[in-house]
């Protein structure tokens, strides 16, 4: 960048804060706020309020006492106007917890015990196995915790205590991940170890399945449909990257049908 492109960005941060009368050290110190809040890292990033917070404290530090009473006056007013939009969108995710928990009631009282009913799908195919099983779902609880720590930590970094019923999703979510293993998830989560018991599991166990495949296809199409009758019903897209696969074409597919089945029959034989 030439002195003069240098000049040239300085007096367009003048500009667009002509407000605050912004001497040219002033600018430049903006500048160079900007400049770092706008190339952040790839790996960190803040919520709202971060930025805000990071924001305020760096125009302190900027502006003199009557320029910073400008400043803050907007700069409360802009934080004051997301938070009434999202305490608006909280309200609005009532029919996405009503959805959920109609979802959370079919698993538990329908779906799950379907297949835990019938051993030709929950116990036989896995007989040669239930170490591993076993293993593969207490790995799966231990992911599971991380898994909600980690979303109830995002919430109240994103949302503080402005959204209670986002709040509830988060916790719904976490009851139907705790119900029926949330596969695409916990398979990139898996170390090697994990990674070569678990394909070990689907691989000798692919066959035996294959017996009761018919009987498994039932429950899952049964599945799928209460998911799109009660999607209907409630006028909302799935929630928390909650989806049926009715096709198991995939070698993947299968392999995190056969993983599902084989956990969350040990999941509810264990109490999990």
């Amino acid at each position: 960048m030439t002195p003069e492109e240098y000049k040239w960005r300085i007096e367009l941060v003048r500009n667009r804060y002509e407000q605050y009368q912004l001497t040219f050290i002033q600018a430049e110190q903006i500048y160079q706020y900007e400049e770092e809040v706008n190339h952040p890292s790839p790996k960190y990033y803040y919520s709202p309020w971060e930025e805000w917070d990071h924001q305020y404290i760096r125009f302190k530090e900027i502006l003199n006492g009557q320029q910073f009473d400008i400043f803050e006056s907007n700069w409360r007013e802009r934080v004051q106007s997301y938070e009434a939009a999202i305490v608006k969108e909280d309200e609005d995710m009532i029919p996405q917890l009503q959805m959920m928990d109609a979802l959370l009631n079919y698993h538990r009282h329908i779906f799950i015990p379907a297949i835990i009913a019938d051993p030709q799908i929950s116990v036989l195919p896995f007989r040669n196995n239930k170490h591993k099983v076993a293993f593969l779902a207490n790995e799966y609880r231990s992911f599971l915790k991380d898994l909600n720590a980690m979303r109830t930590v995002e919430h109240f970094r994103f949302s503080r205590r402005f959204q209670p019923n986002k709040l509830k999703l988060v916790q719904l979510q976490y009851q139907l991940d705790a119900v029926i293993p949330n596969m695409v998830s916990f398979s990139s989560f898996m170390d090697a170890p994990s990674k070569i018991i678990a394909d070990h599991v689907a691989s000798s166990t692919q066959y035996l399945l294959e017996e009761a495949e018919q009987k498994l296809d039932k429950i899952y199409a049964n599945l799928a449909a209460f998911h799109h009758e009660t999607q209907q019903k409630y006028q909302q897209p799935t929630q928390g990257g909650f989806s049926v696969t009715l096709q198991v074409d995939t070698l993947s597919e299968k392999r995190n049908r056969i993983l599902e089945t084989a956990i969350l029959s040990e999941l509810h034989r264990s109490q999990i």
